[in-house]
């Protein structure tokens, strides 16, 4: 392929799609609209502290094997640090259990501290773990919703509140009555497959760090990124991609095309390119972040779920960040789904969050807290629902060197890290394919 393959957006999608190319000797030029790459996977360091913070939590498990792969090819996976072992607290009212794996490889462990989780009655916990033995041959309705299908295999309601809700919400970033069946089933099955998937990973590094290295692995390879470049439409000559222009009306010809953005944003390219593709399937769920620093250590684990509250989960970043403030302690809140919470005001997210905090005795009192900061990520992931997930974008489109991959798009997995980076790698092979077959997905 003697002309260059461009690629909009550089966020995990595009990245994989350009590392992949690159790979095979393909040269790109992948443009970003921002000053920097990453999409929403980004980090920026607090004033107050030195601590370097992300937009938002992330967290990564063993079964992340596209997203793990790309850290591999760039040289960053060795920023990806493992839990010693499968451990996440719980917290319930007055009430503190965790749920602990170790030992073997094969999920036999995960099993054996699910019967061990004190939250849960024997019921709950055989209910549960029948639900996960019986995954792999699971059929259903498309249609149906995640708490539809927990019903329909018998989950008593401690532990759809206890163990699946929580594992949902983190998942997919949508309630659990809107959530698609077949989506939470395959997390089940990837998860659930072997301790190793399950296995949880955070990054010991700020997000941003993870992926600055790509500009040097493509630049090695006679490929370029342009930053700080915004495209608005596209030009179409003979049913076929001859380049796109940015929005000073400057063309760049490319011999294939790559879209590697947010569905709307595409939505927009298309529309001032007279295309009839429309993403308006689709919206945005948001996922509230509040850092937050105490000269006290709080009594948790890397990992912690909060039960019964408008909280989610707590974080304890001193326990695997590297170089933070050592005069202080840092800890991330998350809340999933938060669409409703973030029109409040941020002092009414931020003394909901503390009291949360204060029910679960995780805090004795709101001047424990030396510094925070609240960060409320509107577009966080698409909200993937029963009816929309259905309509997910497949990587090719209607034009055989053209094509379209990021979170969004169809790859049977949750919008997520791990579902960008594999629909980067499925683009990047469909057109490495092309002289053979452009048009459709296996």
């Amino acid at each position: 392929m003697r002309n260059k393959v461009i690629i909009v957006g550089g966020g995990v999608a595009g990245i994989s799609a350009a590392v992949e190319l690159a790979k095979s000797n393909i040269p790109v030029q992948l443009i970003e609209a921002k000053n920097y790459i990453g999409g929403r996977c980004f980090s920026f360091v607090d004033r107050f502290t030195g601590d370097e913070i992300d937009n938002g939590q992330h967290i990564f498990i063993g079964a992340y094997h596209n997203f793990f792969e790309l850290l591999d090819n760039i040289g960053t996976r060795k920023f990806i640090i493992p839990q010693k072992k499968f451990e996440i607290s719980y917290f319930k009212d007055s009430e503190k259990a965790k749920l602990v794996a170790s030992g073997l490889r094969s999920r036999l462990p995960l099993l054996l501290g699910l019967i061990r989780f004190r939250l849960l009655d024997l019921k709950s916990k055989l209910r549960i773990i029948n639900l996960i033995m019986k995954s792999q041959k699971i059929s259903f309705d498309q249609s149906i919703s995640a708490l539809e299908l927990l019903y329909k295999y018998n989950q008593t309601k401690e532990a759809i509140n206890i163990f699946w809700e929580p594992l949902i919400m983190a998942t997919l970033n949508q309630s659990i009555e809107r959530s698609p069946a077949d989506i939470f089933l395959e997390v089940v099955r990837k998860m659930f497959s072997s301790q190793e998937n399950a296995k949880i990973y955070f990054s010991s590094v700020g997000l941003s760090r993870l992926f600055a290295p790509a500009e040097n692995f493509l630049e090695a390879r006679n490929s370029k990124i342009l930053k700080n470049t915004r495209i608005q439409r596209i030009e179409i000559s003979s049913n076929k991609v001859v380049g796109c222009y940015d929005k000073s009306d400057t063309f760049y010809p490319a011999k294939a095309l790559i879209f590697a953005v947010p569905f709307d944003v595409l939505d927009d390219i298309f529309r001032n390119s007279d295309l009839e593709y429309c993403m308006s399937n689709f919206n945005y769920s948001t996922i509230i972040s509040y850092y937050f620093w105490t000269k006290k250590p709080i009594n948790c684990n890397e990992i912690n779920a909060l039960i019964g509250t408008n909280s989610h989960w707590i974080f304890n970043r001193s326990l695997y960040m590297q170089n933070l403030n050592t005069k202080y302690f840092n800890y991330t809140i998350t809340i999933s789904n938060a669409n409703k919470i973030a029109k409040l005001e941020r002092k009414v997210i931020e003394n909901m969050i503390i009291s949360d905090l204060m029910s679960l005795n995780l805090l004795k009192n709101k001047e424990d807290i030396i510094h925070s900061k609240l960060i409320i990520d509107k577009k966080a992931t698409v909200a993937l629902d029963c009816k929309n997930n259905a309509k997910r974008h497949p990587i090719f489109t209607e034009f055989n060197n053209m094509f379209v991959c990021g979170d969004w798009t169809s790859t049977g997995l949750p919008a997520t890290v791990e579902g960008a980076a594999l629909s980067g790698k499925l683009a990047a092979n469909y057109l490495k394919n092309c002289k053979s077959n452009y048009a459709r997905e296996k």
